[in-house]
């Protein structure tokens, strides 16, 4: 089997990570208008997106639930850990970033955008596969079918073509 035409799964969404950092970076600052919802919540949303962003990169023989399970995950516990009070943490969380990446005060609502942000990520990365011909339509919880031609339709509800990262050739899963 040859290889699929168009951008690699790592390209894709190294590039994806590259362009959610720096808008989740730009609703935080005051020098670009944008409304006040944006820069109180955008932030955490785009967070998590990206950390969905970062995980299917990692996890992308996997489903989708379990990259957009993981990065909600690495979220709430990135805001569970804020409750810790520790001098030594303090310290850290005063650097410029380790201060974005840690946070400052735990806040339920960020949780909520951890959740929207989580969501909003499967969405996105599940349309750009589908764009690039990645994976079907109808691919929702499936693994994705990356870089081999002939592989990215199902033979039924049960079955998919995958490419083994094991052994470097397709073959069927149910």
């Amino acid at each position: 089997m040859g290889r699929r035409n168009g951008p690699s799964v790592t390209v894709i969404y190294v590039v994806l990570i590259a362009v959610t950092v720096p808008l989740g970076l730009a609703s935080r600052s005051r020098a670009i208008p944008m409304p006040d919802v944006v820069r109180r919540y955008g932030g955490d949303v785009l967070s998590a997106v990206c950390i969905f962003f970062g995980i299917r990169l990692v996890l992308r023989y996997h489903p989708r639930w379990m990259a957009m399970a993981g990065g909600f995950g690495v979220c709430v516990l990135i805001e569970l850990q804020q409750l810790y009070r520790g001098s030594w943490l303090l310290q850290l969380r005063n650097d410029t970033a380790l201060g974005i990446l840690l946070g400052h005060g735990f806040l339920w609502s960020d949780i909520a955008c951890y959740a929207i942000g989580s969501v909003l990520g499967v969405v996105l990365g599940w349309g750009v596969e589908i764009a690039f011909g990645m994976v079907s339509s109808g691919a929702w919880g499936k693994q994705l079918q990356t870089d081999v031609v002939g592989v990215s339709e199902f033979e039924d509800e049960s079955t998919a073509d995958v490419l083994d990262p094991t052994v470097g050739h397709a073959h069927a899963v149910e």
